[in-house]
């Protein structure tokens, strides 16, 4: 219908804004119903507090990959709202629907929790399941309590992008959230243990919630204020001392961020004594020349390096290539799906994107050219 059908055939923004709602709703239900169990979710109790799950790929990405696209779906017909509707839908702002959607996967995790505690009959043989469903609880209370105080009034005709003045409470709560969602993603997704370790709804909820609880903290903050000038300057307008303009330094962020969750991942898996082989000093030997490798090239500009950064960044390139396949096909992060994997694959776009996107000074490689 929203493809058939203009907007102004549709009646306006608003409509659509309504019918992506719908959209949200529908696939939510579907990842609470289907992702966390049968059809594409099959549980394994391993005995002793633990389980394993196997995904049906297909289903299970395709459902939260409706989920996500209905979300933003709903997030941009808000902004075509805000843009070419406002009237009298005031204090409809953005960070009611970043609060939305942080209930949503707050909400995730917390359904999860119960759901684990249920397969394996008792939430005391595996007291990450516990964590799961009080962390999810609490967001999903601070949120509620959030949204209504951010619901939209009908007692003023305010517009709606005229900004909602920042209180104490809001910004409490988002330092809150944030707090919250990072020790959850720290203390549920990377021990062995936990249901949330690996591949699975709650898994994925608990990552999105921490980087929602991030942008809803920052939207909090007047445009103009110092926090949000800081975070502009240090994380979009970010300048490394090789004076390479901000994208082309991005890709080497994320693979060095991509790196330490891989140290994280297999320092933890050798602490609790799973796996502490050659694969993981595999990890740490290529995680420890990467770091050196990003180390030069964000520090020395590329008129000092010369032709060394682009061989530099070809051979990082094709470490990781070397690298993705050992780690994901051999170990350790083989049997698992989660923080080692994907940051694995992230090192490695990483990588790729710092190829396409340095700058470099070559100069002439023929005297007579």
């Amino acid at each position: 219908l929203m493809l058939t059908f203009s907007v102004k055939t549709f009646g306006g923004w608003l409509n659509y804004f309504y019918m992506a709602i719908i959209l949200l709703g529908i696939w939510t239900v579907v990842v609470l119903s289907c992702t966390m169990t049968d059809p594409f979710l099959f549980k394994f109790d391993l005995g002793g507090g633990l389980s394993t799950s196997a995904v049906v790929a297909n289903g299970f990405y395709a459902s939260l990959g409706s989920f996500v696209g209905s979300m933003m779906l709903v997030y941009k017909c808000h902004l075509n709202v805000l843009l070419y509707e406002a009237s009298i839908h005031s204090k409809k702002t953005t960070r009611l629907l970043y609060m939305t959607f942080l209930m949503l996967t707050s909400f995730l995790v917390f359904v999860q929790g119960i759901q684990e505690c249920n397969d394996i009959k008792s939430c005391n043989r595996n007291r990450f399941n516990t964590a799961g469903i009080v962390l999810g609880f609490i967001s999903f209370f601070l949120a509620s309590v959030t949204m209504w105080f951010l619901r939209p009034s009908q007692h003023t005709t305010e517009y709606v992008m005229e900004q909602v003045p920042v209180s104490t409470f809001e910004v409490g709560v988002g330092f809150v959230l944030v707090f919250l969602w990072t020790a959850s993603s720290i203390a549920l997704t990377f021990p062995s243990r936990s249901p949330f370790y690996e591949t699975s709804t709650g898994y994925f909820a608990i990552w999105s919630s921490f980087i929602l609880s991030i942008i809803y903290l920052s939207a909090a903050f007047p445009d103009n204020s110092k926090v949000n000038n800081k975070l502009k300057q240090y994380c979009i307008d970010f300048h490394a001392p090789n004076g390479q303009p901000p994208e082309s330094n991005y890709g080497m962020i994320v693979s060095v961020i991509g790196i330490f969750v891989q140290l994280a991942a297999s320092v933890t898996t050798c602490i609790e004594g799973l796996n502490c082989k050659d694969d993981d000093i595999f990890v740490y030997v290529i995680s420890l020349l990467s770091l050196v490798i990003l180390a030069i090239l964000l520090v020395r500009p590329p008129d000092k390096l010369g032709h060394l950064a682009l061989l530099l960044i070809l051979f990082y390139v094709v470490l990781w290539y070397a690298g993705v396949a050992v780690i994901t096909l051999k170990g350790p992060f083989v049997d698992a799906a989660g923080n080692g994997f994907y940051a694995g694959w992230a090192v490695l776009f990483g990588g790729v994107y710092t190829l396409r996107s340095y700058k470099f000074q070559l100069g002439s490689l023929d005297s007579n050219d």
